[in-house]
């Protein structure tokens, strides 16, 4: 019975209770952190991702495997032509 209708609560042994409850923690931590993960996946995979053209392991490749000048980007239903990033990961500036 709860403490709260006039019984004493006994936690039992400590270190044996202490281990229970960190590892009862411990799993709910782990299945928040992977719902979560596998969350933004489906996200990511509905929304597309972008992503250069890798050499095929057998023959030669249909497409152009360079980069390309330009990238087509889609993103939130809309569509827009993008430089691609330079080597430093930043975008070079834009002309006019």
């Amino acid at each position: 019975m709860p403490a709260s209708q006039g019984q004493p609560y006994e936690f039992g042994d400590w270190p044996r209770e202490l281990l229970y409850e960190y590892v009862k923690d411990v799993r709910t931590y782990m299945g928040m952190v992977v719902l979560i993960s596998f969350y933004r996946l489906l996200l990511r995979r509905l929304q597309g991702e972008a992503s250069l053209l890798a050499e095929p392991d057998e023959g030669a490749p249909v497409e152009p495997v360079e980069r390309p000048g330009r990238f087509l980007v889609r993103k939130l239903g809309r569509e827009f032509w993008s430089p691609p990033p330079t080597s430093s990961g930043c975008r070079p500036p834009a002309t006019t």
